[in-house]
Protein backbone atom coordinates (compact mmCIF):
# COMPACT_ATOMS: atom_id res chain seq x y z
CA UNK A 1 0.00 0.00 0.00
CA UNK A 2 2.73 2.87 1.01
CA UNK A 3 4.87 1.78 -1.66
CA UNK A 4 1.65 2.18 -4.30
CA UNK A 5 1.50 5.56 -2.93
CA UNK A 6 5.04 6.66 -3.90
CA UNK A 7 6.80 6.31 -0.22
CA UNK A 8 10.31 4.33 -0.17
CA UNK A 9 9.25 0.79 2.12
CA UNK A 10 12.17 -1.44 3.43
CA UNK A 11 11.46 -4.47 4.96
CA UNK A 12 14.03 -5.77 7.27
CA UNK A 13 14.18 -9.24 9.68
CA UNK A 14 16.71 -9.30 12.26
CA UNK A 15 18.96 -12.51 12.84
CA UNK A 16 18.36 -13.67 16.09
CA UNK A 17 21.51 -15.59 15.89
CA UNK A 18 23.92 -12.38 15.83
CA UNK A 19 24.66 -13.20 12.34
CA UNK A 20 23.38 -11.18 9.38
CA UNK A 21 20.08 -10.56 8.70
CA UNK A 22 18.48 -9.31 5.42
CA UNK A 23 17.26 -5.92 4.20
CA UNK A 24 14.87 -5.65 0.86
CA UNK A 25 13.26 -2.55 -0.68
CA UNK A 26 9.55 -3.33 -1.30
CA UNK A 27 8.49 -2.22 -5.14
CA UNK A 28 5.12 -0.98 -6.35
CA UNK A 29 2.87 -3.42 -8.05
CA UNK A 30 0.42 -6.32 -7.76
CA UNK A 31 0.95 -8.28 -4.45
CA UNK A 32 1.18 -11.95 -5.45
CA UNK A 33 -1.53 -13.83 -2.66
CA UNK A 34 0.12 -16.75 -0.35
CA UNK A 35 -2.18 -19.46 0.30
CA UNK A 36 -0.15 -21.17 2.90
CA UNK A 37 0.60 -18.24 4.70
CA UNK A 38 -3.10 -16.82 3.84
CA UNK A 39 -1.54 -13.00 2.63
CA UNK A 40 -0.52 -10.59 0.26
CA UNK A 41 2.96 -10.89 -0.68
CA UNK A 42 4.64 -7.66 -2.27
CA UNK A 43 7.21 -7.82 -4.92
CA UNK A 44 10.96 -6.67 -3.65
CA UNK A 45 14.21 -5.79 -4.88
CA UNK A 46 16.33 -8.49 -3.20
CA UNK A 47 20.19 -8.24 -3.82
CA UNK A 48 20.59 -11.14 -1.29
CA UNK A 49 23.08 -14.23 -1.82
CA UNK A 50 21.97 -16.06 -5.30
CA UNK A 51 18.62 -13.60 -5.52
CA UNK A 52 19.75 -11.57 -8.25
CA UNK A 53 19.05 -13.43 -11.12
CA UNK A 54 15.32 -13.26 -9.97
CA UNK A 55 13.67 -10.95 -11.91
CA UNK A 56 9.79 -11.50 -10.27
CA UNK A 57 10.72 -11.73 -6.30
CA UNK A 58 8.36 -11.25 -3.81
CA UNK A 59 8.72 -11.37 -0.22
CA UNK A 60 8.04 -14.66 0.54
CA UNK A 61 10.85 -15.59 -1.77
CA UNK A 62 13.55 -13.52 -0.67
CA UNK A 63 12.70 -14.27 3.41
CA UNK A 64 11.31 -17.69 3.27
CA UNK A 65 8.38 -18.77 5.85
CA UNK A 66 9.81 -19.13 8.85
CA UNK A 67 11.06 -15.53 8.60
CA UNK A 68 7.68 -13.67 7.78
CA UNK A 69 6.08 -13.36 10.82
CA UNK A 70 9.43 -11.63 12.28
CA UNK A 71 9.97 -9.51 8.90
CA UNK A 72 9.05 -5.37 9.61
CA UNK A 73 8.22 -2.64 7.65
CA UNK A 74 9.56 0.60 7.71
CA UNK A 75 8.86 4.12 4.95
CA UNK A 76 10.41 7.27 4.74
CA UNK A 77 7.55 9.88 4.29
CA UNK A 78 8.93 13.53 3.26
Amino acid sequence: KYANAGLFVVAEWINPTGRSGHVVVILPGEARYNKRLKKDMPQTMDTGENKRKYQNNYIDDSFGKNKIPHVVFYYYKN
